[in-house]
């Protein structure tokens, strides 16, 4: 059977064609989109559906409810847009560009690199657009915490400045004696029997 083969120059050139084109259609794979994976998401029995919920007012106040809590990028190359009810701040929606979520869908995103105060979305819910950005106003830096004046009473006291720590292994640069005596631990050994 080889030596058929081998003689017939017309088997050989169609041998090596057919592994030729073999090899030409083998593709690396693709990377996923994440479109990919919105079935999965959206029918997994390992999350808990959410009841239909009211229908959200369709009034042209969507710039008066809600406002930009942040844009990241997102997997795909889009954008990732996290939306902040002004009235209710534990209301939140976050949704990527190209889909749908609670009504909402990203058309546009802004992004000015100087200053993030600048940046811009716009939304469409049920039909009507906005152009929401960050409120200054509902927005505080995250280590900014609201000062409150000091009471009456500790007006008159004069303010106490605690010691920083002694650090572990460090001596105990006054002259005294630490007032509490470290007792030591005694193991009694078992009794054999």
């Amino acid at each position: 059977m080889s030596r058929l083969i081998v003689k017939s120059p017309v088997l050989v050139s169609l041998l090596v064609t057919s592994l030729s084109v073999a090899l030409a259609q083998a593709l690396p794979p693709r990377k996923p989109t994440i479109g990919q994976f919105t079935s999965l998401v959206n029918n997994s029995p390992f999350t808990i559906k959410q009841a239909a919920a009211a229908p959200v007012q369709a009034a042209n106040n969507i710039d008066k409810e809600w406002m930009l809590g942040g844009i990241s990028p997102a997997a795909d190359g889009g954008h990732q847009v996290l939306l902040i009810n002004k009235k209710d701040r534990k209301k939140r929606i976050r949704f990527v560009e190209g889909y749908d979520t609670d009504g909402f869908k990203l058309l546009d995103v802004k992004q000015d690199p100087k200053s993030y105060k600048n940046s811009k979305v716009r939304v469409s819910l049920q039909g009507q657009e906005a152009w929401l950005g960050y409120d200054d106003k509902l927005i505080q830096p995250a280590g900014a915490a609201p000062r409150s004046a000091p009471s009456s009473a500790a007006k008159g006291k004069k303010p106490v400045v605690a010691r920083p720590p002694t650090p572990p292994g460090a001596e105990n640069s006054s002259d005294k004696k630490p007032t509490t005596q470290v007792r030591r631990r005694v193991v009694r050994p078992t009794p054999k029997k």
